[in-house]
């Protein structure tokens, strides 16, 4: 049964239903619109329009930037600004979110836009092709975009926990048997920017991939938690 938190939580979330299908409708099939239930990882997409765009659908997981801005906490903008991931089917995107706090100010969910750029790109380019008179045309407000942001969208929360972890492994291009414990350490630190300890069960994974047991990672996390309050004291 749920609680009284997790009802009022629903009802607040559902009341950005419409302007899913208000915002989908309007830009129409090449725009994925979507809702998630941040306090709900594994099975965060509550509402989704035209999922077709990156695969995924209702019950589906957060991506990894939706982990790390979990992690920011306090520091999350309202709306993160556009950048422009490439979803998993090769489609290049611009993408953007708003970022949803309950009354308290705790982050609770988040509206997500993510425009299929592909066909217009094509266009675009045939466009310049055709009249190189047409200076500074792009569907991309490059002034606003945000650099070297990416995001990976999967639609099972463990994948791409492992994704993350394996990407900042591959980083390191030797094998992890190979790795001093400062080198796994700074592993951890990385990962834990990223909030992927954010998700419950995410340890195991990291220390199966790392060789560790989970309270060898437990500890790592306190060393570097202790370093951190250290440093503001200085």
């Amino acid at each position: 049964m749920r609680n009284g938190a997790s009802k009022n939580r629903d009802s607040f979330l559902r009341c950005f239903f419409p302007v899913v299908d208000c915002i989908a409708d309007f830009l129409g099939p090449g725009c994925e619109v979507l809702l998630h239930d941040i306090l709900n990882l594994e099975h965060s997409i509550i509402k989704i329009r035209n999922g077709h765009v990156t695969g995924r659908k209702v019950g589906d997981s957060l991506t990894d930037l939706g982990l790390e801005m979990i992690k920011r906490g306090d520091r999350v903008p309202e709306v993160l600004g556009n950048y422009n991931p490439r979803a998993k089917n090769g489609r290049m995107l611009k993408s953007n979110s708003a970022h949803l706090r309950d009354m308290k100010g705790r982050l609770v969910g988040a509206l997500c836009i993510n425009l299929d750029l592909t066909q217009v790109k094509k266009m675009e380019e045939n466009l310049q092709q055709i009249t190189k008179s047409i200076k500074d045309f792009s569907f991309v407000d490059n002034e606003k975009t945000i650099k070297g942001k990416e995001e990976h969208f999967e639609s099972d929360l463990w994948s791409m926990v492992q994704n993350m972890i394996n990407g900042v492994i591959e980083k390191k291009a030797k094998p992890v048997i190979e790795f001093s414990k400062e080198e796994k350490m700074e592993i951890v630190r990385l990962l834990n920017e990223k909030g992927i300890f954010s998700a419950k069960g995410a340890i195991y994974h990291v220390s199966s991939s790392l060789g560790l047991s989970s309270s060898t990672i437990y500890r790592y996390l306190e060393e570097l938690k202790s370093n951190q309050r250290g440093k503001k004291i200085l």
